[in-house]
């Protein structure tokens, strides 16, 4: 849904969109095919998306930028915050 609302929502639940990623790869494919864009990637995207992407797509996935956060700077933590869900 188009709109102001960063998160649309009706009767209390959230909006969620039918648009499948495909369709967007197509479109961004189109871009780069028109040379406003150089490169296009995806973010966080599975292994079974990346397999379903490759297998249908003309222009391969620059990258698959993904978040890994490094807790080494973080004292160790008991076994029992990780049970309690508090990590």
């Amino acid at each position: 849904k188009m709109g102001d609302e960063l998160f649309p929502r009706k009767d209390g639940k959230i909006l969620t969109s039918d648009t499948d990623y495909l369709d967007v790869w197509k479109g961004m494919e189109a871009l780069q095919s028109t040379g406003k864009v150089k490169s296009i990637g995806v973010s966080n995207f599975s292994i079974l998306q990346l397999e379903r992407l490759l297998a249908l797509c003309k222009v391969l996935p620059a990258v698959n930028q993904v978040l890994l956060l490094n807790h080494t700077h973080m004292p160790p933590r008991s076994s029992s915050s990780f049970t309690a869900g508090l990590l």
